[in-house]
Parts: C-alpha cells; sequence; structure tokens
C-alpha cells in the first residue's frame, strides 16, 4: 500500500467483507494507523508479529472466524480491543482463562463475548 507524498495516510484501515483475505503482510510501512478494523473476513487466520504498527490503539474482530493469532507486543498498548460475532478461537485466547488475558487485562475498553462458567 502506498500513499501519494501529497496525502498523509490513513488512520484508520478497515477491512470488510474480503473472504479471500486470508494473512496480513506489507502493514509494516502504515506507522500511522491508530484504528484496525477486520468485518466479515472468514478466512483471515494470522496477525503477523513483525509488523511495526507502533501507533495502533484500536483493534477490532467482527465475524472473523478463522482468526487465531494476534500479536502480544502490541496488545498491551491498545486502548480498545473487540472481538464480536463468530470469532471462537480468539473468544477462547481473549478469555479470562485464555493466553491472552495477561496481555489484555489491562485494555481499558475491553468489548470481548461474555462467558457463562
Amino acid at each position: 500500500m502506498e500513499w501519494d507524498s501529497n496525502t498523509s495516510p490513513p488512520s484508520h484501515l478497515r477491512f470488510w467483507n474480503c473472504p479471500n483475505l486470508n494473512k496480513l503482510s506489507h502493514l509494516q510501512h502504515l506507522t500511522s494507523i491508530k484504528r484496525l478494523s477486520f468485518w466479515l473476513c472468514p478466512n483471515l487466520y494470522t496477525f503477523p508479529h513483525d509488523q511495526h504498527l507502533t501507533s495502533l490503539q484500536h483493534l477490532e474482530f467482527w465475524n472473523c472466524r478463522n482468526m487465531m493469532d494476534l500479536p502480544e507486543v502490541l496488545l498491551p498498548s491498545l486502548l480498545s480491543l473487540r472481538i464480536l460475532g463468530d470469532c471462537p478461537v480468539l473468544k477462547e485466547r481473549c478469555s479470562k482463562k485464555g493466553d491472552y488475558w495477561p496481555f489484555i487485562s489491562n485494555i481499558p475498553n475491553l468489548d470481548l463475548p461474555r462467558w457463562e462458567n
């Protein structure tokens, strides 16, 4: 992704209804991105750990059924994390008993499914 030098890069990027999107790459140049949203991306399964999204504050997934992996290094600095709809693996990993909980428990705005015990 490239931008004309006369325009500023976006601060919000939304991937919506992208059934062929299965992994993210080439985001390393988007250092100004503050919000990333993925809606209806059923084949997206990983978020690369080597992306340098130093400005990222808000991360959102909705109906990303196969999404399994989040960048642990970015999670503690987020201001909001939303996992909505059909995201079974992320829901499990972000639950209070999940392996992401230590990284996300202090995020000010968590929008996660309620878990029944």
